[in-house]
């Protein structure tokens, strides 16, 4: 199975529909569980994860054994922004090789 995004968000949150909005964006996979009516479960996961604000966002591997805390929205789009910036420098190193071997 595809890696996914693991969302624990919140009614009315904000930040949660950022993050929501922003793995749209990027066309990643993602589950979203709103724990607003669910305290005890939502206590007991801000315990497991150490992460005490929505969203608590979660990243499972490609066979789905393990789930990484992201952490919330700000971490998330820190993350993208980085990947982003890795796959520009690798196509610009790409086509700079190209051109070098053309010439």
């Amino acid at each position: 199975m595809k890696p996914y995004f693991v969302l624990y968000t919140k009614k009315r949150c904000s930040w949660c529909r950022k993050a929501i909005n922003l793995l749209n964006e990027k066309k990643e996979p993602y589950i979203v569980t709103d724990l607003t009516k669910n305290k005890e479960v939502f206590e007991e996961i801000k315990s497991t994860f150490k992460h005490e604000t929505v969203p608590i966002i979660l990243y499972a591997d490609n066979d789905n054994s393990t789930l990484s805390l992201v952490g919330g929205y700000t971490e998330l789009a820190t993350a993208f922004e980085e990947l982003d910036k890795m796959e520009k420098e690798h196509s610009e190193a790409v086509a700079e090789e190209t051109k070098e071997n053309v010439q």
